[in-house]
């Protein structure tokens, strides 16, 4: 894949071309992951609770961050996606928490005239996910623990996506986008599914314990057809010989 980037203009016009063919370049894998991020966008028909806002307002954070990770995975940027998929969780577990919950101090300190959130709020919430929805909570543990552990800080893995040496001239070459690799993307791809595919489901029972929205219509069908899908992609990489391997090596 030849991709241009020595110009500021370069780099517009070859992260958009990367969308435009997207469809074409990563199949189903594209296909899945833009189906759970619309669904994910348009499955709240309407708000049932007004006073649930603040629920609203980490809802337009999820929606956001993760139409940013499914635009950073294509336009091959890695590192920015699993930072975006950071967020989403963040984003997610307090959404989920002020889907119970909607008192204002629960969230920030705001007795100072600013909005201060400290690590007393963050206690408190994952507490009371922990009580509530123990499975859920456990899981948003493990994704942080996964993307902290990895994506989240720099390190020398992950410079050589944007690094290499030039024997041939004596030199380095970098690189605005990471080395092409259209499993690693379809990998990303698959995840970002996923990623929604857990939030809808816990949203869609949290929801019913708390009646926070309407849900549209044809919501379950078209969630399970996306999650038939991404099961399927699923087995797919699994078979693939890069993770076979990876998973030998760490065996």
């Amino acid at each position: 894949m030849n991709i241009k980037q020595k110009t500021l203009q370069d780099i517009i016009d070859s992260e958009k071309s990367l969308l435009v063919s997207a469809k074409e370049d990563y199949g189903e894998y594209f296909d899945n992951a833009l189906g759970f991020n619309s669904l994910l966008n348009n499955f709240i028909k309407s708000l049932n609770d007004p006073e649930k806002y603040i629920f609203l307002a980490f809802f337009s954070q999820i929606k956001k961050n993760h139409t940013l990770a499914l635009f950073s995975s294509l336009r091959l940027h890695h590192v920015q996606a699993g930072m975006n998929l950071r967020q989403f969780i963040e984003a997610s577990s307090w959404a989920v928490y002020a889907m119970g919950n909607k008192e204002i101090e629960k969230f920030c300190d705001s007795s100072n005239g600013f909005l201060d959130v400290n690590e007393k709020h963050t206690k408190e919430r994952n507490a009371w996910l922990l009580v509530n929805y123990k499975d859920a909570s456990e899981k948003f543990n493990i994704q942080r623990k996964i993307i902290n552990k990895s994506l989240a800080h720099s390190n020398i893995v992950y410079t050589f996506q944007n690094f290499k040496t030039n024997p041939k001239e004596f030199g380095f070459n970098f690189s605005f986008f990471d080395e092409y690799d259209d499993f690693k993307v379809k990998t990303d791809l698959w995840t970002i599914g996923n990623f929604a595919l857990g939030l809808l489901d816990l949203m869609y029972g949290v929801n019913n314990d708390y009646n926070v929205f309407d849900i549209i219509d044809d919501f379950l069908p078209e969630f399970r057809k996306l999650v038939d899908q991404n099961n399927k992609l699923k087995q797919e990489m699994m078979n693939h010989p890069r993770f076979k391997k990876n998973i030998k090596n760490n065996s």
